[in-house]
């Protein structure tokens, strides 16, 4: 059995770096690899078939271990089964410095030709680079399973039509495991594409014979026809959302466009939480110009002014993006007008309930929510999205940190959202309305569904920022 004089240098080294910083990691515990050839035990030539002066190759496979060990060796290919014996045998010998992915040790499946040549070449301490061992390759994951994403009872009302796009990893098992959304038209609508992935099944990857982890990127698709035949028109979808085309008195809307224009990203109002918990309903109009690039710009509360209904509704409106209107091919500004009316849950539950009215229903009937440190896995973002800076606010600071209280609900929606403070309640309004799009991971306790309390950190700046923190 022969050991490597390079791996032993190897081994010099990574000691001379802990001598250095002990506390530091090896060069190869913060590295992924391949599993390397530390022993090796040449093939014994069997003497009839050498006497008789017969040549041969046999292809091997075989694991290596998390500890380096040989494993399960096969033989996949010869020219010669009398080589078989000889050319398992010495592969079940040799020794790996293990394999490692993510950082940490792996099993892995690999390959290596084991050739029976005349004369014997003088090999002493390791095979010619074309005969050393390598890594099988991996076989991507094959869908086995695709389910349909169902679309939310309490928004078939609403016709929307969204696209939610996300990462994921499939496991060893054939499940969709961890998973990222890259991007939704509508976050409303990730709990739904998050139920669907659960039913997804795979053939998983492989490595070899070693199931492994996989990642895939893939999209759903949300659409519904609208009930009443009378809204099936781009006049009766806006409608259907609350919004409308406001012309001036004595003008049609022919005057302002020829084309009206389409939703592309909704983003609902929040349900002031006091006033949510209070079952204080309520009912707000906005009016705004829908540029031509199809974004809400100058937007005035037409009721409720200066009132958190309003401030919600305005920060809402902000966040919306559109298909712009259209007058002879081009886009154009129009002027539209926004009506939004917060409802109460009802004193039964229905099949259309709301997510909000499920939670308030499990607070009144005395479930505590959980706190994030009980939980059986950490609470993190699938998806976030940067606070709309309020163009009303004009003297306001350039960025601000704003604290926001909410309750992750057990799909991993954010619910009853509320700042504390902030330079201006358009800025606090703008970083709730910006956190309640986030989606997380669905909390679970004890292994079952749970509401968490947390707080987020929330940045409104005037370019786009990002989520910055999350309390437990």
């Amino acid at each position: 059995m022969l050991k490597f004089p390079g791996m032993v240098g190897l081994a010099c080294t990574l000691f001379m770096l802990n001598i250095v910083a002990a506390d530091a990691p090896s060069l190869y515990e913060t590295m992924d690899g391949d599993p390397a050839l530390q022993e090796w035990v040449k093939p014994v030539y069997p003497p009839e078939l050498k006497a008789s002066q017969v040549r041969g190759e046999v292809v091997v496979f075989f694991q290596v271990s998390e500890t380096g060990e040989v494993r399960s060796v096969r033989v996949n290919k010869t020219t010669d089964e009398r080589f078989n014996a000889a050319a398992t045998e010495a592969v079940a010998q040799w020794k790996f410095l293990p394999g490692r992915k993510d950082k940490k040790p792996a099993a892995m499946a690999m390959r290596v030709r084991v050739v029976f040549r005349l004369p014997e070449p003088n090999y002493k301490l390791r095979p010619p680079d074309p005969e050393m061992p390598a890594k099988l390759p991996v076989k991507s994951a094959e869908p086995k399973l695709r389910a349909e994403a169902l679309y939310p009872d309490y928004l078939l009302e609403r016709a929307i039509e969204a696209r939610v796009d996300f990462e994921f990893e499939v496991t060893p098992e054939g499940r969709v495991g961890t998973r990222k959304v890259l991007g939704c038209t509508d976050a409303k609508f990730i709990p739904a594409a998050m139920d669907a992935l659960d039913r997804w099944t795979f053939e998983p990857a492989r490595q070899g014979d070693i199931p492994t982890v996989d990642k895939k990127r893939s999209a759903l698709g949300f659409a519904v026809e609208v009930s009443d035949p009378a809204k099936n028109n781009s006049a009766g979808l806006l409608e259907l959302n609350g919004f409308c085309l406001a012309p001036e008195e004595g003008r049609t809307a022919t005057y302002y466009c020829d084309r009206l224009p389409r939703a592309r990203a909704l983003v609902d109002p929040v349900y002031p939480a006091a006033r949510a918990l209070a079952d204080e309903a309520g009912e707000v109009a906005v009016t705004f110009t829908l540029t031509k690039d199809g974004t809400p710009s100058r937007i005035v509360a037409e009721t409720h002014a200066g009132t958190d209904w309003a401030y919600s509704a305005m920060a809402a409106l902000a966040c919306c993006q559109f298909e712009p209107a259209q007058q002879s091919g081009q886009a154009v500004d129009v002027p539209m007008r926004f009506v939004w009316k917060f409802s109460p849950a009802a004193s039964v539950r229905l099949a259309n309930e709301k997510p909000l009215d499920e939670l308030l229903r499990r607070i009144k009937a005395g479930e505590k929510t959980s706190s994030a440190k009980t939980l059986d896995q950490p609470l993190k973002p699938v998806w976030v999205v940067a606070a709309k800076y309020p163009e009303t606010v004009i003297d306001g600071p350039a960025s601000a940190t704003i604290k926001v209280s909410c309750v992750v609900d057990r799909k991993g929606r954010i619910q009853l959202a509320t700042f504390s403070e902030a330079p201006s309640p358009e800025l606090g309004w703008a970083a709730v309305t910006a956190a309640s799009q986030y989606a997380f991971n669905r909390p679970v306790a004890q292994g079952s569904p749970t509401d968490v309390r947390i707080a987020l950190s929330v940045v409104v700046e005037r370019k786009p920022a990002a989520l910055s923190s999350i309390s437990r």
